[in-house]
């Protein structure tokens, strides 16, 4: 058998920055050289993405990777400047990247929720000026620009350089809760919760009836058939005329926004395997756009579920010796993905009511047992839905200066922080030692956390082959 390890080019070089810990480092490892984050099967063909070197003293020449054989919730977390959306650029560029820098065919899609637009620039090569250049050729990189799609609203691909998708959402999609949510009605005191719950009952019938109706409009948002309803259906007539003219008004305000189609491409068209989904959203307000990160990422969970079950149902028949026809259907469907969500302190808040919360809280949760992985990257650790902050199973830690987010990072830890530590030449901690080095960490240095270690580790993230949107690191 061939040693998927074997075309990793065996580069050895010292880093500007290293930490010494006090305990020696004890990780899970493909080999001496490589060591491997999140692993979950031992024994399973190696299935990883590189990450960087192992930034600490003696020992630079070791590679890291982040396993991608299993289901994993890595979170990056980090202040501004400090190399964090860089980190989640080089975590969908390796993905999906069919070069050295992954080990394994990269078999899952990916879906990357770009809350400030920085991620346009994933399909352009690095910029090869001389620094780069001489980056490149140190840690011996290919030259490969990821395979990239984008969806954005309607207002934003004018500003994208690459062909694209018009953002929209399938009114089926939504739920009541959705709707009462993003219009601020409680749907069990407020009449015009009602009365919604109504005329979406109603619509929502006639919305089944012509789903295979070829005459329908590529632009049709569903909002006439909401409408309709509120104008003929019998039980909405029982309603006050100012309640009935309020929600009238708020249903013609959607439709002004111009997010709603019917139909819009289902999320197994958005995604595919090797293929970087980047949904750009800057463009939209906040409650719109925490919205429509509920709406796919819940559309997700339920597809996959389905093709999930289907997987499982034809691997039971076949272990049972049954006719195993039907494993071509359970190949199709959503394959496994993995969803990133830059700035995720916008739609997990550690209070209030926006719809993507409870969405997002699930997908965190539940989201490994049907094949879902997740990377939240935040620069507002504190900030986060206290549910999920010690979900990770993987922890990129980039340099922050915030009391409150550096002890919300070290609640997170699955693995032990040393007694003491050392950088630089002649920088050392013997208290607070975790606070102490988050503060030192140089742009383009983390700290790791992972149950597959027995403490945390310094990690130099490699360089992007792609080019960051981002005004610096």
């Amino acid at each position: 058998m061939t040693n998927p390890l074997g075309a990793v080019p065996r580069t050895s070089f010292r880093l500007p920055f290293g930490l010494g810990f006090s305990d020696a480092l004890k990780a899970d490892s493909f080999d001496s050289e490589n060591l491997v984050v999140g692993r979950t099967a031992a024994e399973a063909e190696p299935s990883a993405m590189y990450l960087g070197k192992l930034a600490e003293f003696e020992q630079m020449r070791r590679n890291v990777w982040l396993d991608c054989h299993g289901a994993h919730a890595v979170y990056v977390v980090g202040k501004r400047r400090s190399g964090k959306s860089y980190t989640l650029g080089v975590l969908c560029e390796g993905l999906v990247a069919d070069s050295w820098i992954r080990l394994g065919r990269p078999d899952q899609a990916v879906l990357l929720i770009d809350t400030l637009n920085i991620y346009g620039t994933l399909h352009v090569l690095a910029d090869t000026g001389r620094s780069v250049a001489i980056d490149t050729q140190r840690w011996q990189l290919p030259a490969y620009a990821a395979k990239v799609r984008y969806v954005a609203p309607e207002s934003t691909r004018p500003m994208i350089a690459a062909a694209s998708l018009r953002l929209t959402v399938d009114p089926t999609w939504l739920t009541l809760e959705d709707w009462c949510g993003f219009f601020e009605v409680d749907p069990f005191a407020d009449p015009l919760g009602h009365l919604l719950a109504i005329v979406l009952d109603a619509a929502k019938q006639r919305w089944q009836e012509n789903r295979l109706e070829t005459g329908l409009s590529g632009e049709r948002s569903g909002i006439d058939d909401i409408l309709r309803a509120l104008d003929q259906h019998p039980d909405a007539q029982h309603f006050e005329d100012s309640t009935r003219e309020a929600l009238r008004r708020r249903l013609l305000a959607v439709e002004r926004l111009n997010f709603l189609r019917r139909p819009s491409p289902g999320v197994e068209e958005l995604l595919t395997p090797g293929v970087i989904t980047v949904c750009q959203l800057r463009d939209l307000d906040d409650r719109l756009r925490a919205l429509v990160v509920a709406v796919l990422v819940r559309e997700i969970m339920r597809t996959r579920a389905r093709a999930d079950a289907n997987a499982r149902l034809v691997a039971a028949r076949n272990r049972m010796g049954q006719d195993g026809a039907a494993a071509v259907t359970a190949s199709s469907g959503l394959a496994r993905c993995w969803i990133a969500i830059d700035e995720a302190h916008n739609y997990l808040p550690a209070s209030g009511s926006l719809p993507s919360r409870p969405v997002l809280r699930r997908l965190i949760t539940e989201g490994r047992n049907i094949g879902l992985s997740v990377v939240v990257a935040t620069q507002q650790p504190s900030g986060l839905d206290g549910s999920i902050q010690r979900n990770a199973d993987a922890l990129l830690i980039h340099s922050m200066s915030m009391r409150d987010d550096i002890a919300a990072a070290e609640g997170m830890l699955n693995a032990q922080v040393p007694d003491s530590a050392s950088w630089g030449t002649a920088e050392k901690a013997s208290g607070r030692v975790f606070e102490k080095v988050v503060r030192a960490l140089p742009q383009g240095y983390c700290l790791v956390s992972t149950d597959t270690a027995n403490r945390i580790f310094g990690l130099r993230v490699r360089p992007r082959m792609t080019m960051h949107g981002g005004e610096s690191y």
